[in-house]
């Protein structure tokens, strides 16, 4: 390789490391990468998500996915409660308490609460083969989980 072809290698080398260096515009500038962070374990642990959701705030994540079964948070059995309204949120046979922390403790942390909910109760589910195959479970009624709780309303 000649030294004019090896000078204008790295000049243009160069130039492309100045570039990338140098300040974003267009798409890029304007829609910065956000990431967000899930774990079953320490999200769903009620003495332990403060302390998870303080570690993913230090990494930069701007969001936590949190995984909802509608099965923990519905009345278990596997028949639907006399009276039992699944589509009311309100309806007080539902523990919303690990939700709400979740979405308080998120909040407070400056994160944005991601939810899936998934895993019908045994009563919800409506082809009659094991109640946790996702082939059988079906998804909350519209409006069961919609502005929920005073921490998902905040």
């Amino acid at each position: 390789m000649s030294a004019r072809l090896r000078r204008v290698l790295v000049l243009a080398a160069g130039c492309c490391v100045i570039g990338a260096a140098g300040p974003q515009t267009g798409f890029a500038a304007s829609h910065p990468l956000e990431t967000a962070v899930v774990d079953y374990g320490s999200f769903n642990t009620p003495s332990d998500v403060a302390t998870a959701f303080a570690h993913v705030q230090a990494t930069g994540a701007h969001a936590v996915r949190l995984y909802v079964e509608w099965r923990v948070i519905a009345p278990r059995g596997s028949t639907k409660p006399p009276g039992f309204d699944a589509g009311n949120p309100a309806d007080p046979r539902y523990d919303w308490s690990l939700v709400d922390l979740q979405v308080r403790e998120a909040r407070r942390f400056g994160l944005e609460p991601l939810m899936s909910i998934e895993s019908a109760p045994d009563w919800a589910e409506r082809c009659g083969r094991t109640p946790r195959s996702s082939r059988c479970s079906r998804a909350p009624p519209p409006g069961a989980t919609a502005g929920r709780s005073p921490a998902c309303r905040a």
